[in-house]
């Protein structure tokens, strides 16, 4: 029932002051008032999608910096990763020449082939 009392309050302030209010609870850690901003529906509290989830970034960098750190880090190897992946494909597909490989498919296949008529 207060999660209903402070997303009215927040939806009568001026922009400003609510932009301080919520400021002002993720720098106190006042999860009450968090809570009611981020699980109420955004029409009630007179926030946009975009500033709710600047809001759910801005508490979870103040209430839990170490794990936001490392899902950047994570983020960043994936990343890496990729990129590795990308380059190692290129320089191996650099290293064959494709006619070439053609061709000797091609005379294994007829080697093979030749072996079958002979046998």
């Amino acid at each position: 029932m207060r999660e209903t009392e402070i997303r009215s309050a927040l939806f009568a302030m001026k922009t400003e002051d609510r932009a301080k209010a919520i400021t002002r609870a993720v720098d106190d850690g006042d999860d009450e008032t968090l809570g009611a901003v981020l699980r109420g529906p955004v029409l009630l509290t007179g926030l946009g999608p975009a500033q709710r989830e600047a809001i759910r970034h801005q508490w979870r960098v103040k209430r839990h910096p170490e794990e936001v750190a490392r899902v950047a880090r994570l983020r960043g190897a994936l990343g890496d990763l990729d990129r590795a992946a990308s380059l190692f494909t290129s320089f191996t597909l650099g290293l064959v020449d494709n006619e070439e490989l053609k061709r000797a498919e091609q005379a294994e296949a007829a080697a093979l082939a030749a072996r079958v008529q002979v046998a």
